[in-house]
């Protein structure tokens, strides 16, 4: 009877340790689909994001995305040259993340912004790396390709 009772509690524990673990991590699952060896693989493939993680860094990335859809950019001019002029997307879904030592990279769905008609957009991948400062997430480099 001992031996039963230490048993459940190790696994318990073992489970609880796993569970911590795994509740740490922005995403929980990635299994690429192997349909390509190419930049898409950060957003193919089948990927499970924790639905209790830290938010913050995607927030001030969507603060920056939709500044960016309306012609606005406040995350320097090293950044927003570039991105006004050939990285403007209409719009953006959340694929992937990648968190390292108070770093992070999110990758995204993106489609083309495209003024001139809007109902013809191209659609292709951006990512955007945050670092955090003062305790607040900024962007430090933004790409898309379409």
């Amino acid at each position: 009877m001992k031996r039963r009772k230490y048993i459940w509690w190790a696994g318990l524990s073992c489970g609880f340790l796993l569970l911590v673990f795994l509740l740490r991590k922005p995403v929980l699952l990635h299994v690429s689909d192997g349909s390509c060896a190419c930049a898409d693989e950060e957003i193919t493939g089948f990927i499970v994001l924790n639905p209790i993680r830290d938010r913050s860094p995607e927030k001030s990335a969507e603060f920056f995305l939709a500044d960016l859809r309306s012609g606005k950019c406040s995350a320097g001019d090293s950044i927003c040259i570039n991105a006004l002029k050939n990285h403007r997307i209409s719009n953006w879904q959340l694929k992937n993340r990648d968190d390292s030592h108070g770093s992070v990279e999110l990758y995204y769905r993106v489609a083309e912004y495209v003024p001139a008609n809007p109902h013809y957009t191209k659609s292709g991948e951006g990512i955007i790396d945050l670092v955090q400062k003062d305790g607040r997430w900024a962007v430090t480099n933004y790409s898309s390709v379409f």
